[in-house]
């Protein structure tokens, strides 16, 4: 027989504005988070591997995140970069 598959961490996503990048973890400011039933605040969320941060972040940039909820508290998946929004009134 197959061994039983190991259990699946399930991963949560949002969108929010990084407010900072240290070297372990980032704090995004965020909106709510239905899935783990989270409000709107700024919270730390541990880095993912250096291969899949992409470069250039910076603590103001909008980012679109990927997330689990481990032991040791929220670990990053996935970060991507997501367009600026441009200032109400703006005619582009």
């Amino acid at each position: 027989p197959a061994p039983p598959a190991a259990p699946v961490t399930p991963r949560h996503q949002g969108e929010g504005t990084i407010r900072s990048i240290g070297k372990d973890a980032m704090a995004i400011t965020h909106g709510p988070l239905p899935s783990v039933g989270m409000d709107a605040m700024t919270m730390e969320f541990k880095l993912p591997p250096a291969q899949q941060l992409p470069r250039n972040l910076a603590a103001g940039d909008r980012v679109a995140f990927e997330f689990t909820l481990g032991p040791d508290g929220p670990q990053l998946t996935h970060v991507a970069p997501m367009p600026a929004v441009p200032a109400s009134g703006s005619k582009k």
